[in-house]
C-alpha cells in the first residue's frame, strides 16, 4: 500500500495519461485517490507503481525509439544473473504487473525480446541505426495499438477490458 504524500506513476486504462505522475491523497483498502494533472477517484494499486521505478532510463530509451538507436545496455535478468546485451529498441510499455518494459530485438539472439527497465543497470546509446528486421507478428500488434490509440483519442475511453479486435472480426464487438 503506497501512503498519503507518495509519488507515482499511473498505468492504468487511461492511456492518455500513462506515464504520468499523481501524488496519493487517499487510500481506503485496495483503492487509491490520485492528485496531479486531474483527480483520478477508486484507482487499483495495480495500475501505479513508484515514481522512480524506471525513470533513471526512461528519457533515453524514448529518445533511442524514436531516433531508431540501438543501446547497449547492462541487465539483472529476474534470476540474479547479469547479462550486456546489445538492443534496438521500439516500444516502452506498462505490464499488469505495473513494471515499465522495454520490447526490442535482441542483436545477439537476432529475435524479439522483453526486458523490465527496473532491471537495467547500465545503458548506453549507440551510434548508427537499427539492423534487424522486427517479425511480422510483432509489426501487425503495433499496428493494432496504434489503431486502438487513435480510437481512444476520438472517443475517451472506448476500449475497456470487454473488447476486443480480432482479423476475423473487423468490427468492433462488446
Amino acid at each position: 500500500m503506497y501512503a498519503i504524500g507518495t509519488q507515482v506513476t499511473y498505468h492504468g486504462s487511461i492511456e492518455a495519461l500513462h506515464g504520468v505522475t499523481f501524488t496519493v491523497i487517499r487510500h481506503d483498502g485496495d483503492r487509491y485517490t490520485l492528485d496531479g494533472i486531474r483527480v483520478l477517484h477508486h484507482v487499483r494499486h495495480a495500475s501505479i507503481s513508484p515514481a522512480e521505478d524506471g525513470a533513471r532510463f526512461h528519457t533515453e530509451l524514448e529518445r533511442a525509439i524514436a531516433d531508431t538507436t540501438p543501446i547497449m545496455l547492462t541487465y539483472v535478468a529476474g534470476d540474479g544473473t547479469w547479462t550486456t546485451r546489445t538492443i534496438e529498441p521500439y516500444e516502452l510499455a506498462w505490464t499488469h504487473a505495473g513494471y515499465l518494459i522495454v520490447r526490442a530485438m535482441d542483436r545477439l539472439r537476432r529475435e524479439p525480446r522483453t526486458f523490465r527497465v527496473d532491471r537495467i543497470e547500465y545503458l548506453d546509446v549507440l551510434p548508427g541505426g537499427f539492423h534487424l528486421d522486427r517479425p511480422a507478428a510483432e509489426l501487425e500488434r503495433m499496428a493494432l495499438a496504434r489503431i486502438r490509440a487513435e480510437i481512444a483519442e476520438i472517443s475517451p475511453g472506448y476500449f475497456g477490458d470487454q473488447m476486443r479486435w480480432t482479423p476475423d472480426s473487423p468490427v468492433l464487438a462488446l
